[in-house]
């Protein structure tokens, strides 16, 4: 991922050099959009409107097994995919066993095995609130495809000193509104949006449209102002 974000700050500086900035993106493109908003800040630019649709920062509460799963790849000789495979595993036996003291059945067995045993289950083990909406995407599933959905579920964000909103769809299922973002940004704005994962920006795109003019809006205002 850090690659793929180094490029997309490239591209987005190659055509506008200095910010303010305004970022936005849907699903695994809300992680991308929150990373470059924190490479932006990190290089001294303003990014004043940061806009993430449907995409949740669950592994926040995991940095600690990010990093024992680094280090196990590391001994293990395992490449990029094959460590965030095994990271999910490690996260969703945590996540299984929280379930078990608040006394709720976990909704997926854990996988077990080797390193490689587990990159090949983990390979289609997605974020579990959005497996029931990913079961009939509407793309092909190439082993490229199924490798960068496996990284970016394995996104671990950092800290943002900044505000961002967040459109969540009406069916979403989370323990938390915010989808985790409060755990690694200043100020979380969260707007629903109808419809369901996939459908939300296809099926109800004048919804979604409303909610980021408004965004778009405020920023503006938000610029005048100063």
């Amino acid at each position: 991922m850090t690659a793929m974000v180094t490029e997309l700050v490239a591209a987005i500086r190659a055509a506008r050099p200095h910010g303010p900035y305004r970022l936005g993106g849907y699903c695994n493109g809300g992680r991308f959009a929150f990373e470059v908003a924190r490479r932006l800040v990190d290089e001294g630019e303003r990014v004043e409107g940061l806009v993430i649709i449907d995409t949740s920062a669950r592994n926040a509460r995991f940095r600690l097994l990010n990093r024992l799963a680094h280090a196990w790849a590391r001994l293990a000789q395992l490449d990029g995919w094959a460590e965030a495979a095994l990271f999910l595993n490690m996260r969703d036996r945590a996540e299984a066993a929280l379930r078990a003291v608040d006394r709720r059945p976990p909704r997926v067995a854990p996988p077990s095995g080797s390193p490689e045993a587990l990159a090949r289950l983990s390979g289609v083990e997605m974020d579990d609130d959005l497996r029931r909406d990913t079961e009939h995407v509407p793309w092909a599933e190439t082993p490229d495809v199924t490798r960068f959905r496996l990284i970016a579920s394995a996104h671990v964000p950092g800290r943002y000193a900044g505000a961002l909103t967040l459109l969540v769809s009406d069916e979403r299922r989370s323990l938390r509104s915010d989808l985790w973002w409060l755990l690694v940004a200043d100020r979380v704005e969260v707007r629903t949006v109808p419809g369901a994962h996939l459908n939300s920006i296809t099926e109800h795109t004048a919804e979604v449209a409303d909610q980021l003019q408004a965004c778009l809006t405020r920023a503006g205002h938000a610029m005048r102002g100063q």
